[in-house]
């Protein structure tokens, strides 16, 4: 059994960020999106799949993944996003995902500084994916 603390892997801050990316716990490369449960349970071949479980012996996760640099780190899907997924797929036969058709990256303050703001906060549209729902015609696009 794994510790079962949730620990999504998405940064809150560039603090944040810098300390995942020094510890390990960034860009574990498995989907563009990784919200996982950070697990100090053995994930070996064979049980990838399995259940977490939490010291109630409840199921919390599904392992998925190890990363292969870090010693005893794993990585599992949520529960609750297992299910919405199980839903969908006896449901409608598939699974639908929102998707906007755009990537995004930090607005560093260099950035910031050559686009002319004051203030590096927040995002910017790096690449608009063609036949996406960004580049439909319908789209307004700003500057």
């Amino acid at each position: 059994m794994g510790s079962g603390d949730r620990q999504p892997l998405r940064p809150r801050s560039d603090r944040h960020r810098r300390r995942r990316q020094r510890d390990g716990r960034a860009d574990v490369g498995i989907a563009s999106y990784e919200n996982f449960i950070q697990t100090d349970a053995s994930i070996n071949p064979g049980n990838s799949g399995g259940p977490l479980l939490n010291l109630r012996g409840e199921v919390i996760g599904i392992n998925t993944a190890i990363v292969a640099t870090g010693q005893g780190i794993g990585f599992a899907i949520p529960a609750n996003m297992a299910k919405r997924i199980v839903n969908q797929l006896i449901d409608r036969g598939k699974v639908t995902r929102g998707w906007l058709g755009v990537a995004v990256q930090p607005l560093t303050p260099e950035l910031a500084q050559a686009l002319g703001m004051k203030l590096a906060k927040g995002a910017v549209v790096s690449r608009v994916y063609p036949s996406s729902p960004a580049a439909a015609p319908s789209s307004t696009r700003t500057t």
